[in-house]
């Protein structure tokens, strides 16, 4: 049976499941008895482009496929007859749930990685300070999760300009004590995520190396075999399962929050320290609308995330007229989960080509870091007092401004950070006038999901 299972896999023969209307009770009895259907010869198989091209359908009942594959130059398999017990072992499981999350926990465990990395080229593209993410300093507040992601992100800054500077550097050259919670706090709100990810991780590998069918023979021996150690349990039960994945969940709600509140302030000319409005520069065409919709779109999406947050698993229904009295709905808190992390990669692109494009709006303005004083706030805020950063003197230049620049070295992206930051540049180019970016961004977010991105930058997060 299980040799039978794997030369499905190996020759792409698909069963074609429906993908809703488990309860994750009793295993995920309908999805996983549409596999087993296909296994003993009965049941429909999804075809492919070549298969549907032979017999014009997407999906063909598994007795006609066997019967006229081979013809067509497809695969076939040999059905097998179930032995005792293995037709229980086949649907009364949760392995359905536990597909579903072990895929959206290792998609997950890509953009964690990819979200230290946009931490760092945002420290960078803010002209933000690397101090906050100092391993001494994370010692004392030992958050396994906040002490991985810290460690991470200040490797990523070897070689930036304020990656050690003191507060007094700071403050010199930009008046600015702190940076705002989404880059200063990221390791803490990061590594919670992290946390959340590796638990998800250690949960479903246990759970995909364990007996969940029932009743369970518990003999070891078939010279002393007793009947009365056939016992019924509750292993087929999903609700480990069902935690885990929405633990993924909270921590794609996080992470897209997180992010999101990055590119609000990309775009933001009162707070984004001379990237213009839309990241267009000091003086932009006001025509041009540069990559202003792409924030919207991280908030569209970013609340789609939190819609999917639902938390099935504490919403149970009896079923087998009451018998099966509580449910743990896995499969739809996976499932969700799995999609989750593809907005959540949307969003990671949108804020990445935000990173490149400061950059390089930096770089064509000199290195110009504006801070505009904000009076509509409430009150007067005053302007630093005069002093020197770098053998530089600031200037006050208007009332309500004040300027510094910072040469092409200071300017210059990390050394960890400047592959990762060509391979955005090469699956979405620079704006430099309005044009269609969405096709681009597509892009960007598929190499994004796929851990191309982080892996540009050839560090081997998972290593340190």
């Amino acid at each position: 049976m299980v040799e039978t299972l794997i030369e499905l896999l190996n020759k792409d023969i698909v069963p074609a499941v429906p993908a809703h209307g488990s309860v994750s009770a009793s295993g995920d009895l309908a999805p996983l008895s549409h596999i087993a259907a296909v296994l003993i010869g009965e049941g429909f198989v999804l075809l492919d482009a070549k298969g549907r091209a032979a017999f014009g359908v997407e999906t063909i009942d598994t007795a006609r496929y066997l019967r006229e594959a081979a013809k067509h130059g497809l695969p076939i398999f040999e059905p097998v007859t179930l032995e005792m017990k293995e037709g229980l072992a086949l649907n009364n499981g949760c392995q359905y749930s536990a597909a579903w999350a072990l895929l959206a926990t290792a998609r997950m465990r890509t953009l964690i990685e990819t979200a230290a990395l946009t931490t760092a080229l945002g420290v960078q593209a803010m002209v933000g300070m690397g101090r906050p993410f100092r391993r001494d300093l994370h010692a004392l507040r030992p958050h396994p999760g906040a002490q991985e992601i810290a460690g991470w992100i200040w490797d990523l800054l070897d070689g930036y300009a304020f990656r050690n500077a003191s507060a007094d550097d700071r403050v010199a050259f930009d008046g600015e004590i702190q940076d705002p919670y989404n880059l200063r706090c990221a390791p803490q709100v990061l590594g919670a995520c992290l946390e959340l990810i590796k638990r998800a991780e250690k949960t479903l590998l246990c759970e995909a190396n364990s007996v969940t069918d029932n009743p369970i023979d518990l003999n070891t021996s078939a010279s002393s075999y007793r009947l009365d150690e056939i016992t019924s349990g509750g292993h087929f039960h999903g609700m480990p399962v069902a935690v885990d994945a929405f633990g993924l969940l909270q921590a794609a709600g996080i992470m897209a929050r997180l992010s999101n509140m990055r590119c609000v302030r990309y775009v933001d000319a009162r707070r984004n320290k001379g990237l213009g409005p839309q990241v267009r520069g000091e003086t932009p065409d006001v025509t041009e609308s540069g990559l202003l919709i792409a924030e919207y779109t991280t908030a569209g999406l970013c609340n789609e995330i939190w819609g999917l947050a639902m938390p099935s698993h504490l919403m149970s229904m009896s079923t087998d007229s009451g018998q099966e009295d509580h449910v743990s709905m896995a499969a739809n808190v996976a499932m969700r989960a799995y999609q989750a992390a593809e907005r959540l990669a949307d969003i990671l692109a949108i804020e990445l080509a935000y990173a490149s494009q400061a950059m390089i709006t930096r770089s064509q303005n000199d290195g110009l870091v504006t801070r505009v004083l904000d009076q509509s706030l409430g009150g007067e805020t005053p302007a630093p007092s005069q002093a020197a950063w770098g053998g530089r003197q600031r200037t006050i230049a208007f009332e309500k401004t004040w300027r510094m620049s910072m040469s092409a070295a200071e300017l210059a992206p990390s050394t960890l950070t400047a592959p990762a930051i060509a391979a955005i540049r090469a699956a979405f180019p620079p704006v430099e006038r309005d044009r269609e970016i969405s096709k681009d961004m597509v892009v960007l977010a598929a190499k994004v999901l796929a851990g191309e991105i982080a892996d540009a930058t050839g560090y081997g997060f998972a290593r340190h």
